[in-house]
């Protein structure tokens, strides 16, 4: 047995770890239970122990690998892209830019096509999947570099353009990059330096309004699709791209454009397209299809804020004159500022509404007033002296305080359309008579879903304009 002098000594010794010594005492007090206190009942351990594990939530599986995705036609192996440098195809292939000759004869024209096939068939290799994008800039940096103006550089771009077509039923990102080439495709390089503008090459129009024919492509392929052809319409010759062709290419984005199931963006090109198309008659019917095709999308309460806008904003655009139904488009506008001023108020914080009102807005007032025909119903000169002048007028004064309101809003707290401004929406409408149906309810127009809110924004402002 311990002296008491020593007992002292070794607590003197555990002195420093005293505090230590207390913590875990205490700890060991806490969880032991006293007389049945803290003693956890069995349901509720049973809930602790469902509670500790992760929660899923709803669980979906991952989507369907789509057959389109599955497809596998490669039109070169790996030997002969690796054979094709060091050949001799190769070598005459660079002699012919390099001497641009002006007359080509069959061992020119062979070695262009060997070209051709080399540089676009190797974009259905899967090797090269993930490496597209490169791919087509290595080939437009050739068409920059080497394929100098003259009649090597048209047979070459002829050849690249029938190549593309023959990748149109292979891969989903084989044929969106097969279409992204044809849209990219110049018969004039632009030139910064000289103020020089390209010029798009307007033999790829057909095979763009084909795939946009396709009922087999999904939406997804014809997006790209349509804006080839826009970029065409604007960039384009004009003596190449007649009326023939504009009047072929509206009446096929007319078509596209009735169709309900269609991606909202899709059908905001579509209009878009319609409004650069310039086209308004079918001389063969005897009516006015465009405009009757892009009222049609305006008063539809079943679209998209946005695509019922972007028809508006194209409508504008048109060349109409005095025997258009100038009565109809306008109340069709004036009765859709209301249904978004009503809309806009329920919620103001979303991100589409500033592009809608912009989009309204240039229906009447050209965006741009640089561009030959100037655009807006109020810049038409053959509608402004007609009978439905002064109505139009007065459209566009009721309306404008609805879109001056939206784009002077902050992002974060926008602030509500005052009722005033709408009530004198709707009197006008009253007293010009042009109300349509349900047109004094509060349950007006198609409201994204939150699907579609997560998509990107919607572009404004059209290719060039």
């Amino acid at each position: 047995m311990q002296e008491p002098r020593q007992v002292i000594c070794n607590l003197k010794t555990l002195q420093p770890f005293r505090f230590c010594l207390i913590a875990m005492l205490a700890a060991i007090v806490a969880v032991r239970p006293v007389n049945g206190q803290n003693k956890v009942p069995a349901k509720a351990a049973d809930d602790k122990t469902k509670a500790a594990k992760p929660i899923l939530g709803k669980f979906s599986p991952p989507p369907v690998v789509p057959e389109i995705m599955k497809i596998e036609k490669p039109l070169m192996t790996e030997q002969e892209e690796a054979a094709f440098p060091r050949s001799d195809d190769a070598k005459a292939f660079n002699r012919v830019f390099k001497d641009n000759p002006k007359t080509l004869n069959a061992a020119a024209q062979k070695a262009i096509d060997a070209g051709a096939k080399f540089y676009v068939y190797r974009m259905s290799m899967k090797s090269h999947r993930h490496h597209l994008p490169k791919k087509r800039v290595e080939l437009q940096r050739l068409f920059h570099l080497k394929a100098k103006l003259g009649p090597a550089r048209n047979y070459f771009l002829q050849q690249v353009k029938t190549r593309a077509i023959e990748l149109l039923d292979g891969n989903f990102h084989v044929r969106m990059n097969a279409v992204f080439q044809l849209s990219e495709l110049d018969q004039v390089p632009e030139n910064a330096a000289r103020k020089i503008p390209a010029v798009a090459y307007a033999e790829s129009l057909d095979p763009l309004v084909a795939v946009i024919n396709d009922k087999d492509q999904p939406d997804a392929i014809k997006i790209p699709a349509v804006r080839g052809v826009m970029r065409i319409l604007a960039l384009g010759d004009p003596n190449v791209i007649d009326e023939k062709k504009r009047f072929q290419v509206s009446d096929d984005c007319v078509r596209e454009l009735q169709r309900q199931d269609a991606h909202y963006y899709y059908a905001n090109l579509l209009a878009r397209t319609l409004g650069m198309s310039g086209i308004v008659y079918d001389r063969a019917r005897k009516v006015q299809f465009v405009p009757d095709a892009l009222l049609a999308v305006i008063v539809d309460k079943n679209r998209n804020w946005s695509t019922r806008c972007e028809a508006a904003k194209a409508i504008g655009r048109l060349p109409l004159d005095g025997s258009s139904k100038v009565k109809d488009i306008t109340g069709g506008l004036v009765n859709l500022s209301h249904e978004m001023a009503l809309a806009y108020n329920k919620v103001p914080r979303a991100f589409y509404w500033k592009g809608c009102f912009w989009d309204l807005y240039f229906c009447f007032r050209a965006p741009n007033a640089q561009v030959k025909p100037v655009a807006g119903l109020l810049n038409n000169v053959r509608i402004l002296s007609g009978n439905n002048g002064s109505l139009v007028k007065g459209a566009y004064q009721v309306l404008l305080p609805l879109v001056q309101h939206v784009l002077k809003q902050p992002v974060l707290k926008p602030l509500p359309i005052d009722q005033k401004k709408i009530d004198d929406v709707l009197n006008w409408l009253k007293s010009n008579k042009l109300m349509q149906a349900g047109a004094g309810k509060k349950t007006p127009g198609k409201t994204p879903s939150a699907e579609e809110k997560r998509k990107p924004p919607v572009e404004s402002a059209s290719i060039r304009e």
